[in-house]
């Protein structure tokens, strides 16, 4: 993926090269821009943009010694956290080579459960949050295709899969040619 495509490389670049090493000319520009860039790649609501926010740019303990050294200290040190977060970003985003159809081309494969309601947030850049969004619309299809309200994640899945006969509230779902006796689908 080109950084003409996407509009977060180029605020998350200009983050990267305005934190100057831990030592950004306007910190709390420098935070906003880096914030803002991360909510435009992620969502609002993303880990990425929660960890960003978790940076202390603080000290821990007051230095009666020295304070202004303490503070400086402590807020390069979160700036360059935020600069290894913001490279780790970048690194999510740039996962396209150009060797092959790439993840633009993506939507069109979706399943129909999940392609109208991801496309956009796909076609947006929103990689991970059209994933999230796609894992919790399957989820709510699987749940409404078995008859069942509870459940969520990797227990839904195994216990939806499972190859243990169904029993009360435990409703399985088989693929065509599933052989009970094997756990195992036929070869057709």
């Amino acid at each position: 993926m080109n950084s003409d495509i996407h509009p977060a490389f180029k605020l998350i670049d200009y983050a990267i090269a305005s934190g100057a090493s831990g030592t950004p000319a306007a910190f709390d520009e420098w935070q906003e821009a880096s914030r803002a860039a991360l909510r435009v790649a992620f969502g609002e609501g993303d880990p990425m943009v929660q960890r960003f926010d978790g940076i202390s740019c603080t000290p821990l303990a007051w230095d009666g010694n020295n304070p202004e050294a303490g503070f400086a200290d402590a807020q390069r040190r979160g700036v360059q956290k935020g600069i290894a977060l913001l490279r780790a970003a970048r690194s999510i985003l740039d996962t396209d080579t150009g060797d092959g159809p790439g993840l633009s081309s993506l939507p069109e494969s979706f399943h129909p459960w999940v392609s109208t309601l991801v496309g956009p947030l796909w076609d947006q850049g929103m990689f991970r949050t059209a994933v999230e969004e796609a894992a919790r619309t399957i989820e709510v299809q699987l749940k409404a295709k078995l008859g069942i309200s509870d459940g969520t994640g990797n227990n839904l899945i195994t216990e939806a899969f499972s190859p243990k006969e169904p029993v009360d509230g435990h409703p399985r779902l088989r693929f065509p040619g599933f052989d009970a006796g094997r756990g195992v689908g036929k070869k057709l």
